[in-house]
């Protein structure tokens, strides 16, 4: 679970000045959100069931109090905790400062690695 998410975070290097774009806009994202799960879509797993690759349609809570907005993510995390995501679980994450659709969990067991807006095309896996 946390070797998970540490791979994931070792992979993001830091070379001399420079920093990762991605990374650097990842850890500015804003947190206190709420998402819950409104649908799973298809799921992917890899090869031998380490994986888990699951597109979301997620209701957004803001944490400054904005409405609540719909939006669909693609998380990767073990397939031992599929069930924090079943429809109506709601889970901490933060919200992209450049594009609010972009969500990334604030969990330890799963991650979005990477920084682009997932569509309906994502849903069908």
């Amino acid at each position: 679970m946390g070797s998970f998410v540490s791979r994931f975070f070792r992979s993001i290097k830091e070379v001399g000045q420079s920093v990762d774009p991605d990374a650097l806009r990842i850890k500015q994202a804003l947190t206190g959100g709420i998402a819950r799960v409104i649908e799973q879509g298809n799921k992917d797993y890899s090869r031998k069931h380490i994986n888990l690759k699951i597109p979301l349609r997620l209701e957004i809570t803001p944490p400054n109090g904005g409405a609540p907005y719909p939006t669909i993510s693609v998380w990767d995390l073990d397939p031992a905790n599929e069930s924090m995501l079943q429809v109506g679980k709601t889970i901490p994450v933060k919200i992209d400062v450049q594009n609010p659709k972009i969500i990334y969990p604030d969990v330890l067991w799963a991650i979005q690695p990477s920084v682009i807006e997932f569509n309906e095309d994502d849903m069908l896996g």
